[in-house]
């Protein structure tokens, strides 16, 4: 069997596993992933993979576990052309480096990155970077989805190809339900200023998202927001949506008074102004005495939001934009009981009522380990002690451990950062050290496997996003057979 044929049988099965439709035609497998069609094929002495999107950007999408990219382990790049396989010439191309510069900059938590550089003469090339794991899986469905959501989104203008806008959304937060709704707070220094708010509309019409906001760390993006302001009237001025999951920073708070250390973030879509909603108006749409006091984020129940949208509907007339913000919230914040959740449930279940690390262990570790070691003969512990600390945590098979996880409401860790510099990664870092196996560092909103000795995780997995294929995956790295 030639290396080009065991490789290609490798990426067949990757792309099985993250859940496409592949059918092998001669040296080539066509395949259908979520909508679109591609084709895959192993070129060139590194074997690289060539995959091929079918979809309306015509891009060339590469990666290639075995090319050296900075030392990271699998790359895509995707080559701005007219869909006929010859270069554009350069000012063919409808592209802004610096656009693709600052996407590329913001403060989100992502899976892979993504940069631009000068390729051959006048042709532009981006190239999204990802941290997988060599081998057959390097495929995973994460490296797949942001592959396609980038041939999706970046577009260009070249003879005979109509006028597209060059850049659009990576994740525009406007298409999301929202599973939750907050009040995140502000002061008067705060209040967003027209000039402010057309540069955000302007940005993120180009998939540029920069307007940031203290949270609660539960959001998820597409969460619907109301940004109530202490001062000066007690009142909701704005409304908008999550872009982005929480993440950690410590960053400087635009506040009256100086408030230090890290919080917690999310990049919101541009703040739509409406006419103030007073704190008496908030309660009685609340049905419920309201704590305002301590940090920005507050869950409101879906029937407070409805009446909070009812409310600005009548207000007037709206804008377009001010309609698109507005949506019917869709997570149900009563939990269910966890011991009948299937895996359907189970990724929906919404993230704001989980504002205990108890209420993320009973609804979302537990049913994870239920779904996947359920039908084996592992077993699990609950704080078991580990040297002076007790992990959440141990799976078992007999007596010995086989993976240590550990929960939180929301992992302190934020784009850039290394995990090693992660408190939680470094926690749960040291009881695998101690007990000799991976572990998994999972919250409200994603988990994190990270192999025995691993510097970063191995694979980070959205909840909502868990697959049966990723189930499998999750329950083979906690030891299951």
């Amino acid at each position: 069997m030639s290396d080009a044929t065991e490789s290609l049988e490798l990426i067949h099965h990757a792309l099985t596993q993250a859940g496409a439709v592949v059918q092998p035609v001669d040296d080539e497998l066509d395949f259908e992933f979520r909508g679109h069609r591609g084709t895959a094929r192993i070129e060139g002495p590194n074997q690289c993979l060539i995959l091929v999107i079918l979809d309306a950007s015509n891009c060339l999408v590469e990666l290639g576990p075995d090319v050296d990219s900075a030392g990271w382990d699998a790359f895509a790049a995707l080559e701005l052309g007219d869909g006929s396989g010859a270069s554009p010439e350069e000012g063919e191309v409808d592209f802004d480096p610096d656009v693709a510069a600052e996407w590329i900059e913001q403060v989100r938590p992502r899976y892979g990155r993504l940069r631009t550089g000068q390729g051959e003469p006048g042709e532009w090339v981006m190239l999204y970077e990802c941290d997988i794991p060599r081998g057959s899986e390097n495929l995973s469905t994460v490296a797949l989805e942001e592959a396609l959501d980038l041939s999706r989104h970046y577009w260009w203008t070249a003879p005979g190809v109509a006028g597209i806008d060059p850049i659009h959304p990576e994740c525009d937060p406007l298409t999301v339900s929202p599973k939750n709704a907050w009040l995140i707070f502000g002061d008067g220094a705060s209040i967003p200023g027209q000039r402010e708010i057309d540069e955000a509309r302007a940005d993120a019409a180009r998939g540029v998202y920069w307007y940031d906001w203290t949270c609660a760390k539960q959001t998820e993006p597409g969460d619907l927001l109301f940004g109530y302001f202490i001062d000066p009237d007690k009142s909701i001025l704005f409304v908008a949506r999550a872009a982005t999951a929480a993440f950690y920073s410590d960053q400087q708070v635009n506040a009256r008074r100086r408030l230090r250390g890290a919080r917690w973030w999310t990049v919101i879509s541009p703040p739509e102004m409406i006419p103030p909603i007073s704190f008496a108006e908030l309660q009685q749409a609340a049905g419920a005495p309201l704590n305002l006091k301590g940090a920005s984020g507050k869950l409101l129940r879906p029937e407070a939001a409805t009446l909070l949208m009812d409310k600005i509907r009548a207000s007037g007339p709206m804008t377009a934009a001010l309609a698109a913000v507005l949506s019917p919230v869709t997570g149900d914040p009563d939990l269910t009981d966890p011991a009948t959740t299937d895996l359907a449930a189970w990724r929906d279940i919404p993230s704001g009522p989980m504002h205990k690390e108890a209420l993320v262990e009973q609804h979302v570790v537990e049913p994870l380990l239920r779904l996947t070691l359920g039908h084996t003969n592992r077993t699990w512990s609950r704080q078991y002690r580990v040297g002076r600390g007790l992990a959440d945590y141990v799976v078992l098979e007999g007596d010995r451990p086989v993976c240590v996880v550990e929960a939180k409401i929301r992992i302190r860790h934020s784009a850039g950062q290394e995990w090693s510099h992660s408190p939680d990664f470094q926690q749960v870092s040291r009881y695998a050290a101690k007990l000799g196996c991976p572990s998994v560092l999972i919250d409200a909103h994603e988990m994190h496997l990270i192999e025995a000795g691993g510097q970063a995780p191995q694979r980070s997995i959205r909840r909502a996003d868990v697959s049966t294929a990723d189930l499998e995956a999750i329950g083979k790295h906690l030891g299951a057979r």
